[in-house]
């Protein structure tokens, strides 16, 4: 009893100290409905199969594993539109501009990995609608192209979480 009663005469000591009222006790939350989950602002590459565009940060032939970061393609005039960027800065007359999502992931690569790609201002291997490699490379070219460009812009089709085809994009 005479705990209590030392406890009740210190917390109102404290208040008095303070000046703080702690006025009446706020409403519990409404849990009738719970908030909707907010939706990803990256694709899910872990799992099932779809297309993305991507920097591609790391490719391992040996290891059969790369590390990608989910980025989405703008053209030149809507990165600017988006990032306050007055529309006299070279970046908003490029047609396509990729803007990262600081999430890097690693994911398993396919042995059977399909890789394509352009050479050297060669534009006969890029199509123009997607501004995708389109010409089959070696392992060996591939790499040396990521490695050159890292983080390299691609696009990646998985399969099972597994990238499958990975073809550069050329930014410009």
């Amino acid at each position: 009893m005479k705990t209590a009663a030392a406890i009740a005469a210190l917390c109102g000591a404290a208040l008095a100290l303070t000046g703080c009222d702690a006025g009446p006790a706020p409403d519990p939350p409404d849990r009738s409905s719970p908030a909707p989950a907010p939706s990803p602002s990256v694709p899910d590459l872990t799992a099932g199969s779809r297309q993305a565009t991507v920097r591609l940060w790391f490719l391992s032939n040996q290891d059969h594993s790369a590390v990608v970061e989910p980025t989405t393609l703008l053209t030149g005039a809507q990165y600017c539109t988006r990032f306050g960027i007055p529309s006299s800065d070279d970046v908003c007359r490029h047609d396509r501009v990729d803007t990262g999502s600081n999430v890097k992931l690693t994911l398993p690569v396919s042995e059977g990995l399909r890789r394509y790609g352009y050479g050297d201002d060669d534009f006969a291997c890029i199509d123009e609608k997607t501004a995708e490699g389109t010409c089959p490379m070696t392992p060996a070219e591939f790499q040396v192209w990521a490695t050159m460009n890292s983080p390299a812009p691609a696009r990646i089709t998985t399969k099972n979480g597994r990238i499958v085809e990975v073809a550069a994009l050329m930014l410009v």
